[in-house]
């Protein structure tokens, strides 16, 4: 399982910064190299940052954004339980991205569990993810003059809330190509793409 890193005392409002990072990975020459910068987000375009908890719950936020952050804030009405964040959201290019990290934020009851010391009655702490990364790949274009094509996006197509449970994710080319990976709850995805090397 893995390992949550915020917990959050049920009751109270929770405020959730998330660093947006774009990494561009290239095969040139048969040679990766990979650049990483900020990410900012379409702001012209839908935005939504979803959490999830086991059993299907669902909340979803629509985020402020200053720069490359985006900001959520909860009103204190998020149920007790272990949950994923998922961040949907456009480029520059109007393409869509996706980004999601399991078992990131626990929403706690009595605040011992959220190892805050005896004697203080609130947990009024701010939260900032590890940035949320959206990967660009480019193929090997070699001497032959090929164009390369980018992954436009990631998406999990299907979904399995049992214990070892198979998940269809899809990885879709800019070119309107797509292929799909079925991976089990827990694991990563570790698969080569158009000449990348993809971790998710």
């Amino acid at each position: 399982m893995a390992k949550t890193l915020i917990k959050h005392v049920f009751g109270n409002v929770m405020r959730v910064a998330i660093p947006l990072t774009m990494r561009i990975r290239t095969m040139t020459d048969g040679h990766e190299t990979e650049t990483e910068s900020d990410f900012y987000p379409n702001l012209e375009k839908p935005m939504e940052v979803r959490l999830m908890r086991e059993g299907g719950y669902t909340k979803s936020y629509t985020p402020d954004v200053v720069g490359n952050v985006m900001t959520i804030e909860d009103d204190a009405t998020l149920p007790i339980g272990t949950y994923q964040v998922t961040v949907l959201c456009y480029d520059q290019e109007n393409r869509p991205c996706r980004y999601m990290v399991r078992a990131i934020i626990q929403v706690v009851s009595p605040t011992a569990d959220a190892g805050i010391e005896a004697g203080i009655e609130f947990d009024t702490i701010d939260y900032v993810l590890d940035g949320a990364v959206f990967f660009y790949a480019k193929g090997d274009k070699g001497d032959k003059g090929d164009q390369g094509y980018s992954i436009s996006s990631v998406e999990q197509i299907e979904t399995s809330h049992e214990s070892g449970g198979v998940n269809v994710v899809r990885v879709n080319i800019e070119d309107g190509r797509h292929y799909d990976f079925e991976v089990r709850n827990g694991e990563k995805i570790h698969a080569t793409v158009e000449g990348t090397t993809l971790f998710i």
